[in-house]
This record gives C-alpha cells, sequence and structure tokens, in this order.
C-alpha cells in the first residue's frame, strides 16, 4: 500500500505498483498525516481550510483516476468496439463522477465520511488498467 502525497500530505492510498509513498508497517498513517524529508507525521489540528484543501485535492486525484474509464467506454463506442463496461455500469461511473464533482458544494463537505462511494466494479477496473 502507498499513499498519496499532495503539497506534504496524505491525501489518499493506492495499492499495487502505483506511484506514491510506501507505507511504514509500524505506524497507522491516515489521510490528513504529513509526509516531511521522507517521514509520515500525524497531523497538528487541522483548521477548516487545511480539511478543505485536503478532501478537494481528494477529489482531484480521484477524478483524475477514474475519468480515464470514462473515455475508454466512449472511445470503444466510437469506433464500435465492445465495450468494457455495461450500460448499467458506465451509467454508474457517470454519477460517481458528478458526485465527485459536486461533493465540495455538499452540505456535508469536508467531512471524509460523506465522501462520494466508488461503485465496486472500479475497483477490478483499476487493476486492469
Amino acid at each position: 500500500m502507498k499513499a498519496l502525497i499532495q503539497e506534504g500530505v496524505v491525501v489518499g492510498f493506492v495499492s499495487g505498483d502505483a506511484f506514491g509513498e510506501s507505507l511504514p508497517d509500524t505506524l497507522p498513517v491516515n489521510v490528513g498525516w504529513r509526509f516531511e524529508n521522507g517521514e509520515f507525521l500525524a497531523p497538528a489540528e487541522l483548521t477548516a481550510t487545511d480539511l478543505i484543501s485536503r478532501e478537494r485535492a481528494w477529489r482531484d486525484i480521484e477524478l483524475t483516476r477514474v475519468v480515464w474509464l470514462r473515455d475508454r467506454h466512449r472511445d470503444q463506442l466510437e469506433v464500435g468496439m465492445d465495450t468494457h463496461f455495461t450500460q448499467p455500469q458506465f451509467t454508474e461511473l457517470l454519477q460517481y463522477l458528478q458526485a465527485l464533482r459536486d461533493w465540495p458544494q455538499s452540505a456535508v463537505f469536508p467531512e471524509i465520511s460523506a465522501r462520494p462511494v466508488q461503485p465496486a466494479f472500479l475497483l477490478s477496473a483499476r487493476v486492469e488498467q
């Protein structure tokens, strides 16, 4: 498992051979931790501005990580190929992308527990990337 770092703060996690910083086995690193000089540091008390920045960064990374799936599906349709997703899956993907775009305007933003939840089929789609 690796941590995604933006502006010195952990904003998410990835597994496999993805980019990111390797997590130490001895620390329970979580979103919001700082990463300085190659070390993970527990976060200081976050301000409201910090929380908003962190959640926007998470949202931006998540959009970047899934938008290619939408593009691939559209390209496959354009050239007459079989698509990777069924139409209901593609609709669910589009709804997830919209939820990510709408997240900063949500009444519960920037509450981590209220983040948009990715469709289950995306987990296998990312592995096949």
